[in-house]
């Protein structure tokens, strides 16, 4: 018993901690007469994420913006649509797109660079969690 207490108690604690926990907010679902009982046990206690983002943020825009920056990189194309349109592991992108290993990390690295950039260009009004 005392083992289990400090465990959860430690997971806990690690949990409180994390950078996500400060920039996001659970929000959890309730079970009501809609259909829900059916949906897995999951789904239904597992909390779901609001993202703090303000409502004017047009999400097309940060989309657009993405895209033309790395229009003409094959590689970043490639990345972005694998993981961020059809959700796609790494592996599953290299295997898709038929990609060296190295020239995934290189493009990702590219990606990383213009999704920052994306950030401070569209996050210029919100305000700080």
């Amino acid at each position: 018993d005392y083992l289990q207490y400090n465990l959860v108690r430690s997971l806990v604690g690690n949990d409180l901690r994390k950078k996500e926990n400060r920039l996001a907010q659970d929000v959890f679902a309730h079970c009501n007469d809609d259909g829900d009982e059916h949906a897995p046990y999951l789904d239904r206690i597992l909390p779901h994420l609001e993202a703090l983002f303000p409502d004017d943020l047009d999400y097309e825009a940060v989309k657009d913006y993405i895209e033309k920056e790395i229009q003409g990189d094959v590689d970043a194309e490639n990345i972005f649509l694998g993981l961020y349109t059809y959700g796609m592991k790494r592996r599953e992108v290299i295997k898709e797109f038929e990609m060296q290993a190295i020239a995934f990390d290189n493009g990702m690295r590219r990606l990383n660079t213009v999704l920052n950039r994306a950030s401070l260009h569209f996050n210029k009004n919100i305000p700080t969690v």
